[in-house]
């Protein structure tokens, strides 16, 4: 393998372009010559060892194939995740007065009329009995159309 050659290796190893792997290859080479040795050996250590990477590289492949691993996919974090390890803790809701204010005037409104009225959920639902009958009345609130984009 040549100088070249194993620059485009290690390219290809590392996921950056060959601009950049030939900057680090120069950096390797240029930190060798620092502790004296000569350039034809800092050369020929960056090949010997982006050979020896690639060979790595290839037999951890095969291995992975061999055994199922590359169908293996990672798991996405959770969207309560934080970076300490701890789950966030969510700020809590607010109460909707609006709902409130309308399931109570509907509570008001059957109490003289059904019997066995009651505010199950007080944004939410109104339980009720007429005669042998039991209905729920459930409040929603629809949210506002988006407009148009043109």
């Amino acid at each position: 393998m040549t100088y070249t050659e194993a620059i485009k290796a290690y390219a290809k190893q590392m996921g950056v372009s060959e601009t950049e792997a030939k900057q680090d290859a120069m950096a390797i080479v240029n930190d060798y010559m620092a502790q004296g040795y000569t350039r034809e050996f800092a050369e020929n250590t960056f090949i010997e060892d982006t050979e020896d990477a690639a060979q790595q590289v290839e037999e951890l492949t095969a291995k992975a194939k061999a055994s199922g691993a590359e169908k293996v996919k990672a798991k996405k974090k959770p969207a309560n995740y934080s970076m300490d390890g701890a789950a966030k803790k969510r700020a809590p809701r607010k109460p909707n007065e609006e709902k409130r204010m309308v399931i109570e005037w509907l509570r008001a409104m059957l109490e003289g009329n059904a019997e066995q009225v009651e505010v199950t959920n007080p944004e939410q639902k109104v339980d009720f009995h007429i005669g042998e009958h039991h209905y729920t009345v459930q409040l929603t609130l629809h949210r506002p159309p988006k407009a148009d984009k043109k």
